[in-house]
């Protein structure tokens, strides 16, 4: 019945560091990125943002994990998993993933029984080796334990629960002793377990131990699961896998559940009625999990012991007693949602608020529908207000949700789509468009046809994502998002067919086709009237000729109101004239509103992309327009359509050093690096005028650029070096030096000329040539003493404490490693290379404690 779950690498503090710097020296975070020279970016900024999850079981056989954390929440399966490994390797079980441990002797210790006894947990290495012997699960019979671990020493030592020793400080001491059984059996591997909350990672760290966190089961490990565990607990009821899937498919907060195989074990095993109602299944949960049992770590109502749904699911529980009481009035519910829901805990407490108390749904998500900060799309994280708005409609019955907060919640929906196509489009970036399709997609498609959404999220399809608007087609990945959502809510039109009420607008809901389809409102003395009417004409779908053409008359209205809303009637009704071309043509130069001269740009290069009064007028936007996204738009235009005209890409390379705007500047060089990669001439502007730009981003780009087209070229290798050296910017000399340890590694001069870098006034300059010596060059001739001379002169304390790491580490058995440690352990100031040296003596030289605990009590 074991699943064998899924682990990402969860770095150090240092190792996200370097991670980021790879990013956002990378060109990464920068805007406008160009698909062939985004594609290693957006590899990397996927890495830092969350790595890609792998099985557990290989990554405990590999042959480089030799010591190993694992790391994982209440009920994550780090127990089952230790034990799983335990079983294999004595022959219990068989698993082919496990092959590379063949022969490896497990020794398992529960840490509860080891800290029960403290003569243990505070003494030496030979006692732990007796303990280890003592509780080794199964018993290495007639085994000199110590002997065999220094001898063959092929064990795998698993220490499971470090975070039941309560003391943080004795724990820490548990953690020290294991970092120095680490170092006295070398050849043996260690695979320590412990909960992520309170733990505490620089002992192990220094002493080399990697950090994995064990992740939620995936759908196909749920799945597996579920039909192991009712076959096994439900022989007589063959539907009762199906049942628990389908529940957990309808519910996303039984999918929450389910991710931990404790509490999809508890499902499983559980009444069958309890799937037919998921607040049934949180309190069957949360009560068979409450029960005191073996190895059972929390209290019954102590949320701190439990797996994190099960807690979230406790506070929720509290608030609606209090609530039930009258400790709670319905205002201070609401105003948790409006004031705690930027807090992560709190996002996951929230919606079972909700569940707990229906009838203030409405009132609860109106705060969240009202918090959009500012430029949300433009952080690092997911517009949580919008997202927790819409996960609250699957905590309330599906009728009720299909009618609450209607329009705020299609407007909301379609700024999200609206602004994961715009983040997109400017950074080349999917992440918050696989948020979406995590986060929203299901729901809407939960409430299906009958939401009364259904038709304003159709009318806004039709008229800005199928293809009956080519000029407005938004980015491939969230049109494929969008329609699948349209086919979610319409399955048999499949978003081809919707209805003609459009809901979308600031202020009120635009009228029916029909209603105010009149032409004769065109004439209307009011601008509002004049939209209204010509937005009901583009749902009908069909004019007369007479109407088409009062239609173009609007298109130079003088209100920018009526001037957009006839350009997008053009559009809907694809009205592809010459005489609309000519309009447009003669429009978009004259055009005040950037937002509309924009589109126009757009339905030009749909409409009319061959003819050559298009690229006339394209060109001239390209160097006159005031708006650098108009410039964006027609710069992409001829790349796209006039890629082979001459002319072309002399505007481009105008563009990359003449341009007032940076962002220009950087699209320009990505369009010339995909547009003309193959010609000779790129390669030598891209050398000459480009990386010699005032412009830093400009620089930085064209180097990417270098990098990814011209790897072979020697000159690229040249200019990179030169980067390094000479250019002004910090950040791109960082750049210039990670490009260069990451292709040119290999290359003979390459380590003496990082080397030689370290003298740069830059400290996380300095502070990577440090990292790259000890890591890719610790052989080279002279790295230990530069080691020495950074751990001690080198003016920043980051550096120093870099170097003096990667001695402890690299360099332990050199006499002057220890020495050093001790001079910068012992200093009278608070640094970070102070901290360094006392852990690392501590760790690898505990016969130290004493002489620091003397000139220092704290320690």
């Amino acid at each position: 019945m074991f699943v064998a779950p899924s682990v990402v690498i969860h770095p150090s503090a240092e190792d996200a560091w370097y991670l980021r710097q790879k990013v956002t020296w990378g060109s990464g975070a920068m805007i406008g990125c160009g698909a062939a020279v985004a594609r290693e970016l957006r590899w990397e900024a996927e890495k830092l943002a969350g790595p890609q999850p792998v099985r557990a079981l290989p990554v405990l056989a590999a042959p480089a994990a030799r010591r190993l954390v694992l790391l994982g929440d209440a009920g994550a399966g780090k127990s089952t998993l230790v034990r799983y490994l335990a079983l294999v390797l004595a022959g219990e079980l068989s698993d082919g993933e496990l092959d590379g441990l063949a022969g490896w002797l497990p020794v398992l210790v529960d840490v509860g029984d080891w800290a029960a006894d403290p003569d243990r947990t505070a003494g030496t290495v030979v006692s732990l080796a007796a303990h280890l012997h003592a509780t080794a699960e199964p018993e290495p019979s007639g085994v000199d334990l110590d002997a065999f671990l220094a001898g063959d020493g092929r064990a795998v030592i698993l220490v499971d629960g470090l975070d039941v020793i309560d003391d943080p400080a004795s724990r820490d001491a548990a953690a020290a002793r294991i970092a120095a059984f680490a170092d006295r059996y070398p050849r043996t591997r260690i695979v320590v377990t412990s909960r992520t909350a309170g733990y505490r990672r620089r002992i192990l760290d220094a002493a080399g131990f990697t950090h994995h966190l064990l992740q939620d089961l995936g759908r196909e490990q749920i799945e597996m699961g579920a039909r192991r565990l009712c076959a096994a607990h439900r022989p007589h009821d063959p539907g009762a896998a199906g049942r628990l899937l389908a529940a957990i498919d309808d519910a996303p907060a039984l999918a929450e559940l389910a991710g931990s195989p404790l509490l999809l074990m508890i499902l499983s095993t559980g009444r069958p009625e309890v799937l037919d109602d998921r607040r049934a299944a949180y309190e069957y949960v949360r009560d068979v999990f409450a029960r005191p049992g073996p190895g059972h770590r929390g209290r019954p109502t102590d949320p701190d012991g439990c797996p994190a749904p099960v807690r979230r699911h406790l506070v929720a529980d509290g608030i609606v007693e209090r609530h039930t009481a009258g400790e709670l009035s319905d205002d201070d519910v609401v105003d948790l949602f409006r004031t705690r829901w930027t807090d992560p805990d709190w996002r996951g407490v929230l919606p079972h608020v909700v569940a707990g108390i229906p009838r203030l749904a409405g009132r609860a998500i109106d705060p969240l529908l009202r918090a959009a900060p500012f430029g949300y799309w433009w952080t690092d994280d997911p517009p949580h207000h919008a997202l927790l708005a819409i996960r609250c409609l699957t905590e309330i019955d599906i009728a009720t949700a299909r009618t609450l907060r209607t329009r705020q919640i299609v407007n909301t929906v379609l700024d999200l789509l609206e602004g994961a196509y715009e983040w997109e489009k400017y950074s080349c970036d999917e992440r918050w468009t696989r948020v979406l399709v995590r986060e929203v997609r299901p729901v809407l498609v939960r409430l299906g046809p009958a939401w009364a959404g259904h038709a304003g999220y159709a009318d806004w399809y039709r008229l800005r994502v199928s293809d009956l608007s080519p000029g407005l087609v938004i980015e491939d990945s969230v049109q494929s998002l969008a329609t699948d959502i349209a086919a979610g809510l319409d399955p048999a039109g499949a978003g081809g067919n919707p209805p003609t009420r459009v809901v979308r607008g600031p202020d009120h809901p635009v009228p029916a086709a029909g209603e105010r389809a009149t032409p004769v409102l065109l004439d209307h003395p009011s601008p509002q009237e004049r939209a209204a009417a010509l937005k009901a004409l583009a749902a009908s779908r069909h004019v007369d000729a007479d109407t088409a053409a009062r239609i173009r008359d609007c298109l130079s209205d003088e209100w920018a109101e009526v001037r957009g809303a006839a350009l997008e009637a053009v559009t809907a009704l694809r009205d592809l004239t010459p005489e609309v071309g000519a309009v447009l043509r003669d429009r978009v130069r004259n055009e005040a509103s950037l937002p509309i001269r924009r589109d126009m740009v757009r339905l030009l290069v749909a409409g009319w992309p061959d003819q050559p009064e298009t690229a006339t007028v394209l060109r001239t936007l390209v160097t006159t327009d005031a708006g650098w996204s108009v410039r964006i738009e027609a710069l992409r235009a001829l790349a796209t359509h006039w890629r082979h005209d001459p002319q072309t890409v002399r505007y481009v390379r105008g563009c990359v050093v003449f341009d007032p705007d940076r962002r220009v500047r950087e699209i320009a060089v990505r369009v010339l690096f995909d547009g003309w990669r193959d010609e000779p001439g790129t390669v030598r502007f891209l050398h000459g005028r480009a990386l010699e730009a005032e412009d830093g981003a400009v620089r930085q780009i064209a180097l990417e650029a270098l990098r990814e087209g011209w790897r072979d070229d020697p000159r690229t290798l040249r200019f990179l070096r030169r980067r390094t050296v000479a250019d002004p910017e910090p950040a791109i000399r960082r750049l210039a030096l990670l490009r260069l340890i990451d292709d040119w590694r290999d290359e003979p001069d390459t380590a003496a000329f990082v080397r030689g870098r370290i003298a740069d006034p830059d400290r996380f300059f300095r502070l990577m040539v440090v990292q790259a010596l000890a890591i890719c060059w610790p052989d080279l001739p002279g790295t230990l003493e530069l080691l020495h001379e950074r751990a001690v002169h080198d003016w920043s304390g980051d550096v120093r404490a870099a170097a003096l790491r990667a001695l402890a580490t690299g360099w332990p058995d050199d006499p002057d490693t220890r020495r050093v440690l001790r001079e910068r352990a012992l200093l009278g100031y608070v640094g970070p290379d102070r901290e360094v040296a006392r852990w690392s003596l501590l760790v690898g030289w505990p016969d130290e404690l004493p002489e620091l605990r003397a000139a220092s009590p704290a320690v």
